[in-house]
């Protein structure tokens, strides 16, 4: 997935590395839900989206993904920016 987000060694493709992510996520991945979480806060190859970004980055930091607590700090400063 990071390959296709940041296109090393492949062509770049944010809707590829989203799709990769959730199906990383939705197997109860830490690392991949955090990044999912990114994607959503961030908008990378999907809509923002400010609920499930905060669901992701929870469930990731539930799991001990230790960036996770970070982001969700960031995210509930910028809980305005996404209504």
């Amino acid at each position: 997935a990071l390959c296709y987000r940041y296109g090393n060694g492949v062509q770049k493709d944010e809707k590829k590395a989203f799709e990769f992510y959730q199906k990383s996520a939705f197997q109860s991945n830490a690392s991949g839900q955090h990044c999912l979480g990114e994607c959503y806060a961030l908008g990378i190859g999907t809509e923002k989206n400010w609920q499930l970004s905060l669901l992701y980055f929870q469930l990731a930091n539930n799991q001990g993904e230790k960036n996770s607590i970070e982001f969700l700090r960031w995210l509930s400063m910028k809980k305005d920016a996404y209504e």
